[in-house]
């Protein structure tokens, strides 16, 4: 569990209150654009890559590396989806740091809650590999990913969020709001992770990745943190100096 203000405390304790499936997806849809900071840990040649170019690279659901996530959905039905992955924890990840910034070598990106809020006004583009615009139709989501224990022998699960956990879930068939919702919820085997995601439900696109042009979304002045959370060490590129103090969390 992170420690957190009086008002993310509120959080917590509106989370714990949660009954019906309607109280849970609003949940997590409303407090995904409320984090201070949203963090993607990365390698250097990424980091360049999204400041240079302003561009996130989505990876397709069949390819993340959760292998059971989307379980109710077909193959075909997983390539709809591409994720961008943010961790919305108030300290840094060390566990961030070693499984997707080169071990503590790489970059953390951090965004202003300002900025992530404006995903949902900015005019959006997305790219192939080859950089060409993709023509299709696609839907665009920001949410808050929600962690389950199932119970044994029940249909029920308990709930987890910030490592709070939710006892009064009602609605029974878990299986069904999963399917319907089907990248909005994880096992909790990866709570450490905070995860909150942008989606992109695309109509038409067989890639295994895709890219998505955010105007004004990252910014050289929205690095808090650059290089290992041990090694402070400095990469080449035109990046702010780090301006974040959290203190690493080991688990």
């Amino acid at each position: 569990m992170v420690l957190g203000s009086d008002n993310q405390k509120l959080i917590w304790d509106n989370f714990r209150k949660i009954k019906t499936t309607e109280e849970l997806i609003a949940f997590s849809y409303k407090h995904a654009l409320n984090h201070d900071l949203y963090s993607h840990y990365t390698t250097k040649s990424s980091a360049k890559c999204i400041m240079t170019n302003k561009q996130l690279k989505f990876t397709n659901l069949c390819n993340l590396n959760d292998l059971i996530e989307g379980l109710y959905l077909s193959e075909e039905q997983k390539k709809r989806y591409f994720i961008f992955c943010f961790s919305h924890e108030i300290t840094e990840s060390f566990i961030g740091w070693t499984n997707y910034a080169e071990g503590g070598k790489g970059i953390r990106l951090s965004i202003r809650k300002e900025n992530c809020k404006r995903i949902n006004s900015d005019k959006i583009e997305i790219f192939d590999d080859n950089k060409n615009i993709i023509n299709t139709t696609f839907n665009l989501k920001i949410m808050d990913v929600i962690y389950y224990r199932n119970i044994p022998s029940k249909k029920g699960v308990i709930l987890i969020y910030d490592g709070i956990e939710n006892n009064n879930f009602i609605d029974d068939d878990f299986s069904e709001i999963v399917k319907c919702n089907p990248v909005m919820f994880k096992n909790e085997l990866w709570k450490y992770e905070f995860e909150t995601r942008i989606v992109i439900d695309i109509d038409y696109f067989w890639g295994n990745q895709m890219y998505a042009s955010f105007d004004g979304l990252i910014m050289s002045e929205d690095i808090r943190q650059v290089g290992g959370p041990l090694l402070g060490e400095c990469c080449d590129y035109d990046c702010a100096e780090s301006k974040y103090t959290g203190c690493i969390k080991y688990y």
